[in-house]
């Protein structure tokens, strides 16, 4: 597994064993994020079984993916990510989704659903 994927799992692991849960956006105190769909104004990131990424509902290549959130005006505050079948085996493009969204350096919320409404068990909310 790349060094980044370990780390935001090593992260995520550390704050479940504390049972902590904290929300970052700017001007909200710390909330428990359980049991919350992602906001409107959040960035939604979907990997496919495939392989393919949507990025607020629409298609692009994985490796356009930092660029793309990137150039996102204004600037998010929270990315919200699911993927397809979570218990199998991830596709290829993991890697790359994964560190583009950790080199926002932004809060991810982990959902466990297309449409983002059902938190995902292991959701963690941090800043990385």
């Amino acid at each position: 597994m790349p060094p980044t994927v370990i780390r935001l799992f090593n992260y995520g692991a550390c704050l479940m064993a504390l049972g902590v849960s904290f929300s970052a956006v700017a001007g909200e105190p710390p909330t428990d994020v359980a049991h919350q769909p992602c906001p409107a104004a959040a960035v939604r990131v979907f990997l496919n079984g495939a392989g393919s990424v949507l990025l607020n509902g629409r298609q692009i290549e994985a490796d356009r993916l930092s660029m793309e959130l990137a150039s996102i005006k204004p600037r998010p505050e929270l990315i919200c990510y699911s993927r397809d079948m979570a218990w199998a085996k991830p596709p290829a493009t993991v890697e790359v989704v994964l560190d583009a969204l950790i080199a926002l350096q932004l809060p991810i919320r982990f959902y466990s659903d297309a449409t983002f409404s059902t938190p995902s068990p292991a959701n963690l909310d941090a800043a990385l």
